[in-house]
């Protein structure tokens, strides 16, 4: 549970006394927007749970990511997994961040250990409509490995996303010591890119996003890199940000990189979570650049500016936009965890407007007004699913239809309600909330009272 030496993000518990006032305002501000799902972009990192609150509150809850939960086909909440019990033999030791998969299951990373050998990560599948004892099964066989040298090390979560087609990829270091994107399709687990490899300009991988990886279609995977800069220096501080596609194809391509203008627009200094579907379709991502916070969208190869920190909202002025990754649809509609006035709202951007789905003060459900917010994702049918927390510390989640109603769980699976009886009795960890287009679900959270 405690993040790597490379982490791009550390718990902000260790370096706060050192910033001043000012600078800990701003990173408190920019914790709020990211949320807890830019923690997924570090180097190496363990998973570890930040509150809503941000910085104010910042803690390890351990006990808020102890079980994995996801709905089954009646709407209902079951359990996956949960640390301390066992799980193929072995006991779970920690549970990583889930991926929804598009048939209803939910892909998974487990530390577990098996007697008194050393704990390691293993990748399950967790089937929500199976019986309880038989829900979870491995996700592949170790004996897939193409090559001896694309064996995956799995020291720390490597927070798998799954494909269309049940393919899976994660980065995770190989027997050789290399950060490498693997994949495994077709029962056969293989490596996609390494660190020290060129990409098609010319520039050396200097490191891959652990957990930001994103099926593209057409067999790309969209993550974010750092690449050495074009000076030499030895300092991984030195290394440039960026966004690249990964595929069999066409190797590594670059999307974006820091340091360049976006046509003609004021260069891009860092990158937040890249969304993507898992067929041809478009990219959205964050992007902090020279004048602030910025929304792009890219589809058909043209990149897209459709939201910048600065422009007027129904609500008043965008502050900032989170780094986050936002919420996608085919369509290329997209939704966004966003600021004004330095209160936290939720955007959703369609055909060049930007619309508040919901901001800080509004009443949920059971007349308690909203406080907080994390990252929004979208389904197909635009319903947004979202985890909030209220003005009395209460952290549910919640769904929203497109006109902005919450909305109930019902036979066409388009999503669960927050605070139903199921979710009212633990904690839950908004952060590793994942969602399918169908409005399928699974998250982290703590166990039942």
């Amino acid at each position: 549970m405690i993040p790597a030496k490379h982490a791009a993000l550390s718990p902000p518990t260790t370096k706060v006394c050192l910033l001043s006032a000012g600078r800990r305002f701003y990173l408190l501000l920019t914790l709020l927007l990211i949320g807890t799902t830019q923690l997924a972009a570090v180097r190496r990192a363990n998973a570890f749970a930040l509150s809503l609150q941000g910085l104010g509150r910042a803690a390890l809850e351990r006990d808020r990511v102890s079980t994995l939960y996801a709905n089954d086909r009646e709407g209902r909440l079951v359990t996956i997994a949960a640390v301390g019990t066992r799980l193929n033999g072995g006991r779970v030791v920690d549970l990583g961040l889930p991926d929804m998969m598009s048939d209803g299951r939910v892909l998974f990373a487990a530390d577990t250990t098996f007697g008194f050998e050393n704990d390691r990560w293993h990748l399950y599948i967790g089937d929500p409509n199976a019986a309880r004892g038989s829900r979870v099964t491995p996700a592949f066989d170790a004996a897939t490995v193409a090559a001896p040298q694309c064996s995956p090390v799995l020291k720390v979560d490597p927070r798998p996303v799954a494909g269309r087609d049940g393919e899976i990829a994660f980065v995770a270091a190989d027997a050789a010591g290399h950060d490498s994107v693997f994949l495994y399709a077709n029962d056969r687990l293989s490596c996609l890119a390494r660190t020290g490899a060129l990409t098609a300009h010319g520039h050396v991988i200097a490191a891959f996003g652990f957990g930001s990886q994103q099926f593209a279609g057409l067999g790309k995977i969209v993550l974010k890199a750092w690449i050495e800069p074009w000076e030499r220096h030895s300092d991984p501080a030195h290394d440039v940000p960026a966004l690249v596609t990964v595929s069999r194809r066409s190797g590594i391509d670059e999307l974006a990189v820091a340091r360049r203008s976006p046509h003609g627009g004021k260069r891009y200094v860092d990158f937040g979570l890249p969304a993507a579907l898992p067929y041809d379709g478009p990219v959205a991502f964050s992007a902090r650049t020279g004048t602030g916070e910025a929304l792009f969208i890219f589809r058909k190869g043209v990149l897209e500016r459709v939201l910048s920190a600065g422009e007027r909202t129904e609500a008043g002025r965008i502050d900032h936009l989170s780094l986050g990754r936002p919420g996608l649809m085919r369509d290329a509609t997209t939704a966004v965890l966003a600021s004004v006035h330095h209160v936290p709202l939720l955007l959703v951007v369609a055909r060049e407007r930007a619309q508040v789905r919901a901001r800080r003060g509004q009443l949920n459900p059971w007349g308690a007004p909203l406080r907080w917010f994390g990252n929004p994702l979208l389904t197909g049918s635009g319903a947004m699913i979202f985890g909030a927390q209220d003005a009395y510390g209460r952290e549910r989640l919640y769904a929203l239809a497109p006109g902005g109603a919450f909305i109930k769980a019902g036979p066409a699976r388009i999503a669960y309600r927050a605070g139903a009886r199921e979710l009212s009795g633990h904690p839950m960890f908004s952060g590793s909330l994942s969602v399918n287009e169908f409005g399928d679900f699974a998250f982290l959270g703590g166990r039942r009272r």
